[in-house]
């Protein structure tokens, strides 16, 4: 589980909407995962990634604007807030998904909207202490 503190700061993010999830149910489907957290499911769309690449996606939704790129809040939290949120759904075995190749801004083509906003991408995680959704959208 995420502690209230950052939690809170994960909601925080400016954002014209975000979204988070993090239960003890456990979920092994990432559409199930997303309809629980209230954005859109997109099967086969889902980009299967590495907790690595989930890392890097989260530090950059945390850090920087998706619709015009102005940083947000310092790098170091953005990874302290990534890293929270990862271990959320449990340490061994975990799963993670996004809905974009690259970098939220920089996927063009590749990237498969979630919610009926200009710009949105996060991260949704399956483990064996449950699922855990973040989610960021954005308008202009």
């Amino acid at each position: 589980m995420i502690d209230d503190r950052a939690a809170q700061l994960l909601r925080e993010r400016p954002a014209d909407r975000t979204w988070l999830l993090c239960d003890d149910v456990p979920r092994t489907d990432f559409d199930e995962a997303a309809a629980a957290a209230g954005i859109a499911p997109i099967g086969c769309a889902w980009i299967e990634i590495d907790q690595e690449r989930a890392r890097q996606i989260l530090v950059h939704l945390l850090s920087t604007s998706m619709a015009h790129g102005h940083a947000l809040m310092p790098a170091h939290r953005a990874r302290w807030l990534a890293d929270q949120f990862l271990s959320s759904a449990g340490k061994f075995g975990t799963r993670f998904a996004t809905n974009t190749e690259g970098l939220p801004e920089a996927s063009g083509a590749s990237w498969k909207p979630a919610t009926e906003h200009v710009f949105d991408a996060g991260v949704i995680a399956l483990g064996s202490s449950g699922a855990s959704c973040y989610w960021v959208a954005e308008d202009s």
